[in-house]
């Protein structure tokens, strides 16, 4: 009964899953798709080492095992702010290169009459991998209409993602790496692929009750439906692999899925220098695998609270459970403040979680589990910045200290949070950089202190991006950038991947010691004539003459040479 209610209010309202403010940024004649030409290769990176197809864009945080992060298809939507263009803009960015890389980005934005906005954007990443069976494809897009009308602005959007994997398990023969490529060795699972689909649609509706010239005041009602499936397909002797068969000893075919829907409504007030919102919120989810299903009804509250002066800013940020989801909490806080060409920021976090539904209860053909009593998982979080800038010049110097407690982690068997010990981490991160005539540079430098038994994370950690600035032929129209980069990682602790599960498995770092760190080294050439931009790039050069046998994840070792081209073009009409 509580469903149909929720669903009747979501159709005759809108939406939102958190309490934020949807800003509208008007799109400068400046702007360019995949950013600017000092960094226009950067995006196709990504794909330089093999972290991608396990969720991760750069190297593994310390996020990985915080609570609510072990589970990579457990999305949520993205946080895109609305882009305001009077004429119709197209931007479009092409690249593809070795290992089958292709990665492809479109947006879409236009006022289309005084009271409707139109935003869209496509991206679609994909790699055969570099080993075999690696292949992975992630496609996504969103599409978004604003309708604002006198007192009443009304905000629609759907995002859908599809992601696809293949998971080779690791190599079987590291050794066999001095005399071949990987792409030529034999892999764990030769037949074994994942696929994620994601589905977010969201409606948001304001009504003003009071609308000046500063100030606005009103009523807004949201509404939101997302589901998540995951399908895994493993063929082979699976009694040797795992230690439990549920259902089919040569065949797992596992199928999850999780179903949100979602209602709130609230107050807000803006003003020039304050905003603020509150709701409350009745969602209901359910998870369902093999043959079982979980349930319940949430009530929650949160707020947004923005103060922004002369010189300093207040942020303030919270959800907090009423009924139904143990009485869990999220709070976030950001102090800002400027003095003349110095920016400082503090934040703080803390949050109590229970585990998400998958955590709590689920059976597949090599898994069976189901958690008899929940117990919260607790994050806290200190962090202060310092910023320094002067016309060509940059420095940034931040710290960290994360601290959890009770969260569940996986163990290869199950999710549990007996003898998980008290995680610690303290960072100190520092940057600084120059853009001075023919020279662009930036060094970045990261300290990271995390308990002996977790030890996944490098303590030292280590980037350099330089490069020189020019032009070519008649007036120096074709401005050129060309540069190398390179991060460098000191020892720790390989993670173990289960792709049926499609998380870490936490517990066996604590058998491992750590191993060598590694370095990368990558070299670029960027292009702009006009509007039409393109580049040259080559990843992973070192792989020449580093060890060959250098794991980066478990069983998934040091990548070979890539080379990409790509392109972007953002059109005027």
């Amino acid at each position: 009964m509580w469903r149909a209610y929720i669903l009747i209010f979501f159709l005759s309202t809108s939406f939102q899953l958190s309490a934020q403010i949807l800003k509208v940024d008007t799109l400068k004649a400046s702007f360019k798709t995949r950013g600017v030409l000092d960094s226009l290769d950067c995006h196709a990176n990504f794909f330089s080492l093999p972290y991608v197809p396990f969720g991760l864009n750069s190297f593994p945080s310390e996020t990985v095992i915080m609570p609510g992060n072990q589970l990579i298809y457990d999305q949520s939507p993205t946080s895109q702010r609305i882009i305001f263009s009077a004429l119709p803009h197209i931007g479009f960015g092409y690249s593809f290169g070795q290992q089958g890389t292709q990665l492809l980005t479109a947006n879409y934005q236009q006022l289309i009459s005084s009271a409707v906005l139109i935003n869209a954007d496509i991206v679609q990443n994909k790699s055969t991998g570099f080993q075999r069976n690696s292949l992975f494809n992630d496609f996504n897009y969103r599409a978004l209409m604003r309708i604002s009308r006198g007192k009443v602005e009304n905000i629609s959007s759907i995002e859908k993602s599809t992601i696809v994997n293949n998971w080779s398990g690791g190599l079987t023969n590291d050794s066999l790496l001095f005399i071949l490529p990987q792409t030529l060795v034999s892999v764990n699972k030769v037949d074994a692929f994942s696929k994620t689909s994601t589905t977010v649609l969201m409606n948001n509706f304001r009504y003003n009750l009071l609308k000046k010239e500063t100030t606005t005041m009103g009523l807004q009602v949201a509404g939101a439906y997302s589901t998540i499936k995951r399908f895994y397909h493993e063929e082979g002797d699976l009694a040797l692999i795992y230690p439990m068969v549920n259902v089919d000893s040569s065949e797992t075919a596992d199928s999850i899925s999780l179903t949100r829907m979602k209602a709130k409504a609230g107050f807000f007030y803006e003003n020039k220098n304050f905003k603020f919102l509150s709701h409350i919120s009745l969602e209901n989810w359910q998870s369902k695998t093999l043959g079982r299903s979980i349930d319940t009804n949430e009530l929650s509250l949160d707020h947004y609270l923005e103060y922004k002066g002369k010189k300093w800013s207040f942020l303030s940020k919270g959800v907090y459970g009423i009924y139904g989801n143990f009485s869990s909490l999220d709070l976030q806080n950001n102090v800002s403040g400027r003095y003349n060409l110095l920016t400082l920021n503090f934040n703080n976090q803390f949050s109590l979680s229970p585990p998400t539904p998958f955590l709590r209860d689920y059976r597949g053909n090599t898994l069976d589990y189901f958690l008899s009593a929940i117990t919260l998982q607790q994050t806290m979080k200190f962090g202060a910045e310092a910023i320094f800038r002067k016309s060509f010049f940059f420095a940034q110097l931040g710290g960290d200290y994360i601290q959890s407690k009770n969260a569940y982690y996986f163990n290869s068997v199950n999710w549990t949070n007996v003898d998980n010990p008290l995680i610690d981490v303290y960072k100190l991160t520092g940057r600084t950089g120059i853009n001075f005539k023919h020279l662009v540079g930036v060094v970045s430098y990261q300290f990271t202190s995390i308990n002996e038994e977790l030890r996944y994370i490098p303590q030292h950690q280590a980037s350099i991006r330089f490069a020189l600035k020019t032009g070519l032929f008649k007036d120096g129209r074709l401005k050129s950038i060309l540069g190398f980069d390179a991060y460098i990682l000191s020892a720790h602790k390989r993670l173990v991947y289960s792709p049926s599960m499609g998380a870490f498995d936490i517990a066996a770092l604590n058998t491992q010691e750590s191993l060598p760190g590694f370095y990368s080294l990558g070299c670029f050439a960027n292009f702009n004539v006009n509007q039409f931009r393109f580049f040259v790039r080559m990843d992973n050069i070192s792989y020449y003459w580093v060890n060959k046998r250098i794991p980066i994840i478990e069983g998934y070792y040091y990548p070979l040479p890539q080379f990409k081209l790509g392109i972007s073009w953002d059109f005027w009409n």
